[in-house]
């Protein structure tokens, strides 16, 4: 609604008007000098990420392994708690028959069927730690837990890895076969590329900015100026 107040003895318009009107922006940005670190900061983020997934890989990968090798070592532990078990049980049948013979006291019959009970429950505990580790590791390689998972080989066909190296070379090993060193250090290549960055935004830019309006007027009602407009 336009109803301006003119100087007289001007005519006085009052009129009811329908505006339409429509604006085009665009803004171009030549020189950032803070673009470039911005780059190389999402990049190194990226990276960082990537070696984070890798991490992530390597260490369930190791994980299994360790289960692998830990349910190997329960296997290996069952067939040396099963041979205490014979000895003791052997030991204590002998003692037995020296008892009855009297040679022997009573005594170390009872104390040699106490150290066979003792290895039953040991070997049956064993048998649990068993049973628990090849759950474990059936967990750590996806598969349901209530689905155990048996090693193919014991733990006397697993290969013996020795270690000769120094201190640096050991670290120089890590570095480049560590994904999550190498996730670190791009994390904080990431953070110094940002306050570059930062510190690069403080300086002035230089582009092009432009804008286009455009307006159309329909009188409905009284005098006036009907039409449009391009700016």
């Amino acid at each position: 609604y336009n109803d301006q107040t003119i100087v007289p003895p001007s005519v006085r318009i009052d009129s009811l008007s329908l505006d339409t009107r429509a604006t085009l922006g665009m803004e171009w940005t030549g020189i950032d000098l803070a673009r470039a670190a911005n780059i190389r900061a999402r990049g190194a983020s990226v990276e960082s990420q990537r070696m984070t997934q890798y991490a992530a890989q390597r260490t369930a990968a190791a994980l299994a392994a360790e289960l692998y090798v830990r349910a190997c070592a329960a296997t290996s532990l069952i067939e040396d708690a099963r041979l205490s078990l014979e000895r003791r049980s052997t030991q204590f049948q002998a003692i037995s028959d020296l008892v009855h013979s009297g040679t022997r006291s009573p005594v170390e019959a009872e104390r040699a069927r106490v150290e066979m009970v003792s290895a039953k429950y040991a070997l049956a505990i064993r048998q649990n730690d068993e049973k628990a580790a090849f759950a474990a590791l059936a967990a750590a390689m996806g598969r349901p837990a209530t689905q155990p998972i048996k090693p193919a080989s014991s733990s006397a066909e697993l290969p013996a890895i020795t270690a000769d190296m120094t201190a640096p070379r050991a670290a120089e090993l890590a570095v480049q076969h560590r994904e999550e060193l190498a996730a670190a250090a791009w994390a904080v290549k990431a953070l110094r590329e940002s306050w570059s960055s930062a510190l690069l935004e403080r300086l002035p830019t230089a582009g092009i900015i432009g804008n286009g309006f455009y307006d159309y007027t329909d009188l409905r009602h009284g005098y006036g100026i009907e039409g449009a407009q391009y700016n």
